[in-house]
């Protein structure tokens, strides 16, 4: 009986900590640098929206809109050839943000090992939503990682953009972290964003 109480309780739970996630989402900005070499072993990031707080733009995917709320999404591969989301496990989830003037940059650069932080971000930001998922991604761009029958983790990271008309052209590169039980130091590729 109690097991059945503690199912229902996290159940209610990831549908209270859903509720605060957009219902109907689109990806903004998109992958722009990326990490390659090294083991399998991957970390992800994208950046997603309500379509209210996204503008059309012919370059790097939909503007995140000012004044409007982007969500940071991340997750954990598995070691393996396939992705494979890592089950639920007590690991470690972190953001950087590096807010830029433009986007210096304009070509995808592929870095070794799994481990290169794009830009110099000065702090890391714990996320701000966390539960477990059954099934694939709607919050990746790829959508390729293959979900374990335990399920995985998601954590997601809230980004409020200023109702500031400063910041229109400004960029945002987004990198998740992990820090896993083999201490074993995983960074993403980059998504960098738009503010429009």
């Amino acid at each position: 009986m109690k097991v059945t109480h503690v199912a229902i309780a996290m159940f209610v739970m990831a549908g209270i900590l859903c509720a605060q996630l957009p219902s109907n989402i689109v990806n903004i900005g998109t992958t722009l640098r990326t990490q390659t070499g090294g083991i399998n072993n991957q970390q992800r990031v994208s950046v997603f929206a309500d379509p209210n707080s996204s503008l059309p733009d012919g370059g790097l995917g939909l503007r995140a809109r000012i004044g409007g709320t982007v969500f940071a999404y991340a997750a954990a591969y598995d070691d393996l050839s396939t992705p494979v989301f890592l089950p639920p496990q007590p690991i470690n989830h972190w953001f950087s943000l590096v807010w830029m003037d433009s986007v210096a940059h304009t070509l995808p650069i592929a870095e070794p090992g799994h481990n290169w932080v794009f830009g110099t971000p000065n702090v890391l930001y714990a996320p701000t939503h966390q539960f477990e998922w059954l099934g694939p991604s709607i919050w990746d761009y790829e959508q390729v990682g293959v979900s374990s029958p335990a399920g995985w983790q998601a954590f997601f990271l809230r980004i409020p953009i200023p109702a500031n008309s400063l910041l229109t052209g400004s960029a945002v590169s987004v990198q998740s972290y992990r820090y896993d039980l083999s201490q074993r130091f995983f960074v993403s590729d980059e998504a960098v964003f738009v503010i429009g």
